[in-house]
Parts: structure tokens; C-alpha cells; sequence
């Protein structure tokens, strides 16, 4: 049969000694870790706002493009509009002018 023996004190300051150094070490680690994370986390931070900024200024030039290209139609629908009342106008003159010449239903003197 084995006895249990307390440790001696000198061996107890030693095992004291050795989880202060541990502890401290683990400290020691664990705000390295920190610090990497911490740098990480801000960079990370900074990419994903650079990035942000990068499609909202994309989003902003397509809106301007589109915008652009709205004013065109409507610049464009309104020329065609003038130049439709023109025909129609140039097309009543030439008939007056003409005098309905080759029209189906002349008239016979």
C-alpha cells in the first residue's frame, strides 16, 4: 500500500512558481492573440468599407447613366413628336397644293 506525501515546501514554492510563470506566459499569449485579432479586425474593417465605397460610387454612375440616358429618350420622343406634327402638317399642305390629284374619288367637270 502507497501513502499519499504531501509535497515538501520547497517543492510546493516550485509548483506555485511554475503556474505563476504559466499564467503569466498565458497572459502573455493571449494578448499577442489579441493584438493579431484586434489588427486583424481593422483591416478587415477597412477593406470591407474601401470595397463600400467602391459600389456605391458604381451604383452612383449607373444612376447618372441611367438618368442620361432618360433625358436622351425624352429629348428623343420629343423630336419625334415635332417631326410628326411636320408631316402631318407638310402632308394636309402638299394635299391642298395638289388638290387631292390621284385621289380615287375624282371629281369630273
Amino acid at each position: 500500500m502507497r501513502t499519499h506525501q504531501f509535497p515538501r515546501r520547497d517543492e510546493f514554492a516550485q509548483l506555485l512558481n511554475e503556474l505563476k510563470s504559466q499564467r503569466e506566459e498565458n497572459k502573455r499569449q493571449f494578448e499577442q492573440a489579441r493584438e493579431e485579432s484586434k489588427c486583424q479586425f481593422e483591416q478587415v474593417k477597412e477593406e470591407m468599407n474601401r470595397r463600400f465605397e467602391e459600389v456605391d460610387r458604381r451604383f452612383e454612375e449607373v444612376k447618372r447613366e441611367q438618368l442620361d440616358l432618360k433625358r436622351r429618350m425624352i429629348k428623343m420622343e420629343s423630336t419625334v413628336d415635332r417631326m410628326d406634327r411636320k408631316i402631318t402638317e407638310f402632308d394636309a399642305w402638299l394635299k391642298v397644293i395638289a388638290g387631292n390629284v390621284g385621289d380615287k374619288k375624282r371629281q369630273r367637270c
